[in-house]
């Protein structure tokens, strides 16, 4: 009874480790924009949002205001103008 309690154990770590990992809707992702030509001279980075969904981190991504290279706004035109080009990524929290 106790081999049989610790198998469906293992199954049961092994199924919820596999469902959270492979499946990008479980995982939380935070956005981040990257300054390419910052005034500073090196690249920098800066967090936008922390522990969106999978969803939500693509939707934000797939918006043309998010990169300097397809932005039509003013508000993003002047900060390409003053901090060079830039774009937003996603990555997992």
């Amino acid at each position: 009874m106790i081999l049989v309690q610790e198998q469906i154990d293992i199954t049961l770590e092994r199924i919820n480790m596999f469902s959270n990992s492979d499946n990008p809707d479980n995982l939380r992702y935070n956005i981040i924009r990257f300054y390419w030509d910052h005034p500073n001279g090196c690249i920098s980075r800066r967090t936008l949002q922390r522990n969106v969904s999978h969803e939500a981190a693509r939707a934000h991504c797939n918006n043309p205001e998010t990169s300097s290279s397809t932005c039509t706004k003013p508000y993003n035109k002047a900060r390409t103008k003053k901090l060079g080009a830039w774009f937003d990524v996603y990555e997992r929290a």
